[in-house]
């Protein structure tokens, strides 16, 4: 597709897009394609990638220019956090939550848990009329516009159709499960050529209610 390290990748799956950097896996295995979706479209989650296979059709490399404008949806995790942050200094929270990372119109960028942060997730509302590329990046020069805020409950209720956004930062745990039980399995000589090794079993320890 004619992409270098860390060019900004599109994938387009039927389920939405999301947007990558070109990198190759911490394993170096070959084949494999392991998505980031901070930065995705609502529709696409974590359950539609299992078993996804992806043609080179799919992945596209996008342009990433400085964005100078950007109108996003702030959504927060709960009413309390809602009135945690005064509006005067909101736009720099997001702008700062934001901060390096390349964003397209009408996708959501989520965080990684950070104490304190009452902010779940932001739309990409619009990227400026002076910005005819699909995607740019969030820089500290970047003029952010919050049209709206909102809590997790409403956007949910919004957008219609059941998805959740991460929460408690599970999915990659769980995921990072799912890959070392699964794949040893679907891909057996490849294990085998890499010499790694295959785990017999996992024991998750813990008490109720914490996620197992």
């Amino acid at each position: 597709i004619g992409a270098e390290l860390g060019s900004l990748i599109k994938i387009t799956l039927p389920g939405g897009s999301c947007l990558c950097t070109a990198w190759p896996r911490h394993d170096s295995a070959d084949g494999y394609l392991q998505f980031d979706l901070k930065c995705r479209t609502w529709g696409l989650s974590e359950s539609q990638l299992r078993r996804q296979t992806v043609s080179t059709d799919q992945l596209s490399v996008v342009a990433c220019p400085k964005l100078r404008h950007v109108t996003v949806r702030v959504v927060f995790k709960n009413q309390t956090s809602k009135h945690v942050l005064p509006e005067t200094t909101l736009p720099e929270v997001v702008r700062e939550l934001l901060r390096k990372a390349c964003v397209a119109r009408q996708h959501v960028v989520t965080f990684p848990p950070i104490l304190g942060n009452p902010v779940e997730c932001v739309e990409i509302l619009s990227t400026g009329p002076s910005n005819p590329e699909e995607a740019g990046l969030i820089t500290p020069q970047t003029d952010v516009h919050i049209k709206e805020t909102m809590t997790l409950e409403r956007y949910n209720c919004l957008m219609g159709d059941g998805s959740k956004i991460r929460v408690a930062g599970l999915d990659e745990v769980s995921q990072a499960l799912k890959e070392m039980i699964e794949l040893p399995l679907h891909f057996p000589n490849s294990f085998k050529m890499l010499g790694l090794s295959v785990p017999k079993g996992v024991l998750l320890v813990g008490p109720p209610g914490v996620g197992k």
